[in-house]
């Protein structure tokens, strides 16, 4: 544990095959949407118009695609702690999540590799909509976790602390 009492993960803490702990949205109202909209700047009727949703074919509103994104990627952060690096993260929107219904972010490791001389996870990841147990958005990532064989100096941020 950190100071602040968020948890560092470590390369050697993690397996192929290690699901990561998923992150639950409860259920997602159409104001969770329109507030995610609000703050991004990305309006569509389909989002936030139950009128429209309804002329278009759909039972209900939709959420926006970067909400599913913005929700696998704090899973991510959150997962690999403060000095973990994020440094790819690509997705596919597969389908539309509804509101009204329930998400989690999920993921499992599918590789760890050393490579000039850091260590990388792999992973494949999406976005669960529970109601459908369907994949509405899946991608994979890869992030940089600091080793405990190096300690601090295996941090992915102590390269930038140095040219600083």
């Amino acid at each position: 544990m950190t100071q602040s009492g968020v948890h560092q993960l470590y390369f050697e803490d993690v397996e192929v095959g290690n699901p990561l702990p998923p992150l639950e949205t409860g259920v997602v109202t159409q104001t969770n949407s329109i507030r995610f909209e609000a703050a991004t700047g990305v309006f569509a009727p389909a989002h936030h118009d139950l009128e429209f949703a309804r002329q278009i074919g759909l039972p209900r509103t939709i959420l926006p695609g970067n909400y599913s994104f913005s929700y696998i990627a704090r899973m991510l952060t959150d997962w690999i702690g403060p000095e973990g690096w994020l440094a790819e993260l690509d997705v596919r929107f597969r389908d539309v999540g509804l509101t009204g219904h329930r998400f989690s972010a999920e993921g499992v490791v599918t590789r760890k590799y050393v490579a000039d001389e850091r260590y990388w996870v792999a992973c494949d990841v999406w976005f669960r909509d529970f109601d459908r147990d369907s994949k509405v958005t899946a991608g994979t990532c890869l992030v940089h976790l600091p080793s405990t064989a190096v300690g601090k100096e295996g941090s992915p941020w102590q390269s930038r602390r140095e040219t600083a």
